[in-house]
Parts: structure tokens; C-alpha cells; sequence
């Protein structure tokens, strides 16, 4: 029996994989920057961000009235498809254990929105922000839906 063996022969990689917080919350503000100038003053943002490690993180934004805009780290998630899971929606269900998102998909109803961003560190500059704050309030018209 060897007492020194080691399951996971990566985890140098694995920790340095790991989603930094930092990184997140650059982004977070960004985002919120953005969208707070387009909403009217009294409405907060709440983000709910799970940080799902090597694959990225999941954000959920809220629109409160007269509420302070706020930022909930959670980390009891390491897989995207077990945050979506874990929470009410009907955009994705089904087995989601071998479905990898990439890039950025956002999914909106009437009282949040929820973005699945992937690990790529371009998914996460300040210029990602602005284009997906463009996404989520473009407004599909006649001569571009598909």
C-alpha cells in the first residue's frame, strides 16, 4: 500500500485553473456599471455569482426597487450543470452532467437574468461586459430576427 499516492496527478494545474475571484468581480462591477446607467436610480442590482472553478461561473442578476445594489459569492457548486440544477428555471433541464458550455449564454425572464460564462479569460474583460450588456437589452426587430 503506498501512502503517498496522489489520485489527482494534476493539482498544481487544477489550482491554477481556478477561477480567480478577482477576475469575477472586475467583471461583476463592470457589468453592473453598465447597466446601472441605463436603469432608473431607485433599482438595486443583487448578483449571485457561483464560481464552478475550472469551468467558468454562473451569474445571477436580480432587479430590486429601493433595495442597495450587492454581490453573494457562492461556492458550494464546482460543476455549471449542477448550479443549474440546483435552481429554479426552465431554460435547460434534463441531464445536464455532460453538457459543457463555452463562451457566454445568457437567459432572461421577468425578474433576473442568468449568464454562464466559460473559463476563457477573454469571456471576462471589461469590453465582455459592455457587449454583453448589448445583448441583453438589444431588442430583436423585424429586419434581424432570424
Amino acid at each position: 500500500m503506498r501512502l503517498d499516492y496522489n489520485p489527482d496527478p494534476w493539482p498544481r494545474y487544477r489550482l491554477f485553473n481556478k477561477m480567480e475571484q478577482n477576475t469575477i468581480l472586475h467583471y461583476v462591477n463592470e457589468l453592473r456599471k453598465n447597466l446601472t446607467s441605463r436603469l432608473k436610480p431607485n433599482i438595486g442590482l443583487q448578483i449571485t455569482i457561483f464560481n464552478c472553478g475550472n469551468e467558468g461561473a454562473v451569474l445571477i442578476v436580480y432587479f430590486h426597487e429601493q433595495i442597495p445594489s450587492s454581490d453573494n459569492f457562492s461556492s458550494q457548486y464546482s460543476k455549471i450543470s449542477d448550479v443549474l440544477s440546483s435552481i429554479k428555471q426552465d431554460f435547460v433541464s434534463g441531464d445536464l452532467s455532460s453538457v459543457n458550455f463555452k463562451g457566454t449564454n445568457i437567459m432572461m425572464d421577468q425578474r433576473r437574468i442568468i449568464l454562464i460564462k466559460d473559463y476563457n479569460h477573454t469571456e471576462w474583460t471589461t469590453d465582455k461586459a459592455q457587449e454583453d450588456i448589448n445583448k441583453i437589452l438589444h431588442t430583436p426587430t423585424k429586419s434581424n430576427r432570424i
